[in-house]
């Protein structure tokens, strides 16, 4: 693809870097604008000037969807794209929510009973698919959102925003402790592990149904500039991903700022 890093090139880079760089976060900003306008476009060429997103309706996706339609502006066509296991979901609610704010033609998937089925069938016919992947739901919730968007629109690239935890500790095994050692040793264990845990099963079952992710925090400008942000100025016990927290708040309301996470496409658990 023209312009675009794939995830591979990105993922052996330090996730921290050697002294204390100058930075901030409107420069962060400017980056990350850079990067969305760029996979947005991407999306623009390949898949017949619309553009998909993923959307979970938390803090990292819903800033994509706003930097993309800053950045492309309100006639561009976004089509976003959420599952969750039942209307009242948290995911379903608020990714509405975004998607009205953004103006975006919004799809809702709510899987069923014969769909959790089905999905438990093609790991049974399909065990490459889900390789690696140990309980009987494991990737069920990717496998039926990419097969949802294959069905319903001639899809060929879609945005995905894996990496972002990784990188700015959005997780609590980065947050839990301040100490120096320990907490690069989190920041670097959790790095390591985004592929085996997350890229290549999603990258494997969207390549099922014909479909390319890109990743716009994956880019190799946005990786550069935050692997030299310390690592405690990236996330806290009190505050997980502060930079980016400090930029959604030009552009999302609080309740999406604050909401508790969930990842996307866990919202099939409870079946």
């Amino acid at each position: 693809m023209s312009g675009i890093n794939s995830w591979e090139k990105v993922v052996n880079m330090p996730i921290k870097r050697q002294g204390k760089g100058y930075w901030n976060n409107d420069v962060l900003e400017k980056i990350l604008r850079k990067a969305a306008r760029e996979c947005a476009k991407e999306c623009f060429l390949y898949n017949d000037g619309q553009i998909f997103v993923t959307l979970s309706g938390g803090i990292d996706s819903s800033l994509s969807v706003a930097l993309i339609r800053d950045e492309l502006g309100r006639q561009s066509h976004i089509h976003t794209f959420t599952i969750g296991r039942h209307a009242d979901h948290p995911d379903v609610v608020h990714a509405k929510l975004v998607a009205k704010l953004f103006n975006t033609i919004h799809h809702e998937y709510i899987p069923g009973p014969l769909d959790i089925d089905e999905a438990i069938l093609e790991r049974e016919k399909n065990p490459q698919l889900f390789i690696g992947e140990s309980t009987e739901m494991s990737g069920a919730g990717v496998f039926l959102l990419y097969r949802y968007i294959a069905k319903l629109v001639s899809s060929f690239v879609v945005i995905c925003h894996d990496g972002i935890d990784e990188l700015l500790g959005g997780y609590w095994p980065h947050r839990q402790t301040q100490t120096g050692d320990n907490q690069v040793r989190n920041f670097q264990k959790l790095w390591k592990e985004l592929p085996e845990n997350h890229l290549i099963p999603l990258t494997r079952k969207s390549g099922h149904f014909g479909i390319t992710p890109i990743f716009p925090y994956l880019q190799k400008a946005v990786v550069r500039y935050i692997t030299a942000i310390p690592l405690e100025k990236r996330t806290s016990k009190a505050e997980s991903k502060i930079p980016l927290r400090r930029i959604a708040e030009k552009y999302l309301p609080r309740e999406i700022i604050e909401r508790k996470k969930i990842g996307f496409c866990d919202a099939l658990k409870e079946f």
